[in-house]
């Protein structure tokens, strides 16, 4: 699973089409994944209501928000509790709206395309060939790589998100959390789904971090789902390696983010540079895959 970079519906609306489209409901609901396939729905997903020859996908949007999807792409507006993005026409808007939501991986890839009617596997295997001989990793995708010679839009983003993570294998001194530790490992549950979770107070209904123990205070704290949203409070530019594998990151912009419900959680800044970063600035959490079990939260900014 590629990086989740949580998006707020309304940023969405200027890739749907701008002018063309328009949020029914809440624009600040996030999105942290995008598909065409109601059965492939995860929580927190965009379904996307794909007019077809045979099946018209408005008739299985409520089985998508069953699923757990937070919004829809939809062509005509569809009674659910659920936000909409309205749009003239699905089909078109899904590539770019997918793009988005999956951080435009593309703009991180050296992109071939191979087109004609007959030779195109072969050549863009001969292509594949020539590149990794030359010590550049390539992938292809086409005929021998999926269901599809071209896969759907959302499949596609995907996979590109995919391609840009793994062109950066995780360096074997990479120190990483004990996930499994019985204090905090809702925490790290949580950032497997895509959640920001913090502990809260139940009688007070105040926000604690660092995570207590469950039997801190009576056991009267419990675990929620923040926002994921917040400011820096305050932040240092990493020039030397204090670990070698953190070499490769450099320079890199450590953060101290007070979320909005008040705790205040320290990590890394992602997707900028650190001129751009300043004290007070709004930023929103991104999920980054390190291994399967371990998911680390870093932040973008709000922009």
């Amino acid at each position: 699973m590629a990086t989740v970079v949580q998006r707020q519906l309304g940023d969405l609306v200027d890739a749907a089409g701008g002018a063309g489209a328009r949020v029914l409901g809440d624009p600040a609901v996030l999105v942290s994944g995008i598909t065409h396939d109601s059965r492939r729905v995860q929580p927190g997903w965009m379904f996307c209501c794909v007019p077809g020859a045979t099946t018209d996908g408005h008739d299985h949007a409520r089985a998508a928000v069953a699923a757990g999807a937070t919004a829809l792409l939809v062509e005509r507006p569809l009674d659910l509790d659920v936000a909409q993005l309205v749009v003239p026409d699905t089909r078109s808007a899904m590539g770019h709206v997918a793009a988005e939501v999956w951080g435009n991986p593309a703009a991180a890839l050296l992109m071939v395309g191979v087109t004609g009617t007959n030779g195109k596997t072969t050549t863009a295997t001969l292509i594949a060939a020539v590149l990794e001989s030359s010590g550049m990793p390539t992938r292809v995708i086409g005929t021998l790589t999926g269901r599809f010679t071209t896969p759907e839009a959302c499949d596609l983003q995907q996979q590109l998100a995919e391609f840009v993570e793994d062109a950066q294998p995780l360096h074997p001194d990479y120190p990483l959390p004990d996930v499994d530790h019985p204090v905090t490992r809702p925490f790290w549950d949580g950032c497997r789904e895509r959640r920001l979770r913090v502990q809260r107070d139940r009688e007070t209904g105040s926000f604690h971090w660092p995570p207590k123990p469950s039997t801190w205070k009576g056991g009267r704290l419990e675990w929620v789902d923040a926002k994921g949203t917040g400011t820096v409070y305050t932040w240092v530019l990493g020039r030397e390696p204090f670990l070698p594998a953190f070499k490769d990151l450099l320079p890199l912009a450590m953060v101290v983010v007070e979320l909005d419900e008040g705790p205040r959680l320290v990590g890394h800044m992602v997707g900028c540079t650190p001129d751009e970063v300043a004290i007070g600035r709004r930023v929103r959490v991104v999920f980054k895959p390190l291994t399967e079990r371990v998911v680390l939260p870093v932040w973008e900014l709000v922009r």
